[in-house]
């Protein structure tokens, strides 16, 4: 590794554990919270505006930064990891493939079962079981390699939330779908972003900008087919062509976003490394972080003049200011931690925080599963969904706007909740 890992340690050396960052678990806590809140509302068109997604150039509103800021978050993750890993005597560090995984996988095939009468959805059963099941023997013998390498648990990661991803958006359509959604997109970032940690920093720094300038080389100068370069509008880009005509056919529409949101996982470790470092008071920390990251929002707002800031297609502009936002955020999370010794304020999002993958997969498994798919009314139609029915209820008593976001509210709640209960038992499921 280069001097952006940690040195092996001597095998004879106690066996030591991860460090925990409160300030990061507290971070991705609230990044979690944010991503319920977007994902889930009553009534869409009457979520604030803040839980929407901006307009093509209109600006950043909260909801399109829950995204930047998790793959912040991995990136910030990553040194903390590596860390861990290289501290560890590697004869009693056998990579363990999750065992979880496997029962995750059929319960999610039993709720859509049981849910949807067993007997006419058997063939989607079937054909379940055998996706899950291969994608489950995959990472059990390719990617559980007992005393191998690193990349060997780097590469498990990626897949188990590849198999996660394709959980989720299977249940949503009532079919198997290998594609690409959030958490396929979170797999491939953390391993590319890992891939890049091994560089030094100031060589990841000018990896960032490279990525950064490939990909509005991409957006400005290829041509879109028909159309001709330098066009660039919500419905008129080269990667909305390419998604469309080259990815959409093999269901990998979105494929060229890991790429570009590789660059935000680089800025990621390097915020990590920062805080990985010790000597420096609290105080220093937090001023070089803040400094970094309004730099980054300064020159992604100067760019954005030529750039439209855009979620759909990841652009530079947007990629700069959301990282710099959340990194300035999290060094003052940190401050308030470390240097001014509160930590009181960070428990209820730790309780997000660890057990993020379980807050975030179980929350839209259960709403597909069950809220979207059971029915109140009438057995042989002409019933609504759950779901429908409490925003509905809520709706009547509060008014549409309120009631909608009541229903929000209610069922953040309701999964932090369950998050509560597994946090204070220990139970946190990392992948």
């Amino acid at each position: 590794m280069s001097r952006g890992a940690a040195p092996a340690a001597d095998p004879a050396a106690p066996r030591a554990p991860a460090e925990r960052v409160l300030a990061l678990d507290a971070f991705r806590g609230l990044v979690v919270a944010g991503m319920l809140l977007v994902n889930n509302p009553g009534h869409p068109e009457r979520a604030p505006a803040q839980l929407r997604h901006a307009a093509w150039g209109q600006g950043i509103t909260f909801a399109d930064l829950v995204m930047p800021w998790f793959l912040l978050a991995i990136g910030v993750s990553i040194p903390f990891a590596v860390r861990a890993w290289f501290a560890q005597p590697r004869a009693a560090t056998p990579l363990r493939a999750s065992r979880g995984l496997w029962r995750v996988a059929a319960a999610a095939t039993a709720a859509v079962l049981l849910a949807n009468e067993c007997v006419r959805f058997l063939p989607a059963a079937l054909a379940w079981a055998m996706v899950f099941g291969l994608a489950w023997l995959v990472q059990e013998v390719v990617f559980d390699l007992r005393d191998g390498p690193f990349w060997c648990r780097v590469l498990r990661r990626g897949w188990t939330l590849m198999i996660l991803g394709w959980i989720l958006v299977s249940s949503a359509q009532r079919r198997v779908v290998i594609g690409l959604d959030v958490l396929q997109h979170l797999g491939i970032v953390s391993v590319t972003g890992t891939l890049l940690y091994v560089h030094a920093r100031r060589q990841r720094w000018w990896i960032v900008g490279g990525i950064l300038a490939a990909h509005t080389a991409l957006l400005r100068l290829v041509p879109v087919p028909g159309v001709g370069a330098w066009v660039l509008n919500q419905d008129v880009n080269i990667v909305r062509w390419l998604n469309r005509e080259v990815f959409g056919p093999y269901h990998l529409a979105g494929l060229v976003s890991p790429f570009a949101t590789t660059a935000l996982v680089g800025i990621g470790t390097w915020v990590g490394d920062v805080l990985a470092d010790r000597h420096p008071p609290p105080g220093q920390t937090c001023l070089r972080l803040t400094l970094a990251g309004t730099l980054l929002m300064a020159v992604g707002w100067v760019w954005h003049l030529d750039l439209p800031f855009s979620k759909e297609v990841w652009t530079a502009p947007y990629l700069l200011v959301a990282g710099g936002m959340g990194t300035v955020l999290l060094a003052g999370m940190n401050y308030l931690a470390t240097g001014a010794g509160r930590t009181r304020w960070a428990s209820p999002w730790v309780v997000f925080g660890r057990n993020a993958i379980t807050a975030y997969f179980g929350a839209i498994l259960v709403k597909h599963c069950t809220l979207d798919l059971w029915q109140v009314g009438p057995p042989h139609g002409g019933g609504q969904s759950v779901r429908s029915w409490c925003v509905d209820r809520l709706s009547e008593a509060l008014g549409e706007r309120a009631g909608s976001l009541a229903f929000t509210l209610l069922y953040v709640t309701l999964v932090w909740l369950g998050c509560l209960a597994l946090h204070r038992r220990g139970i946190h499921w990392r992948v």
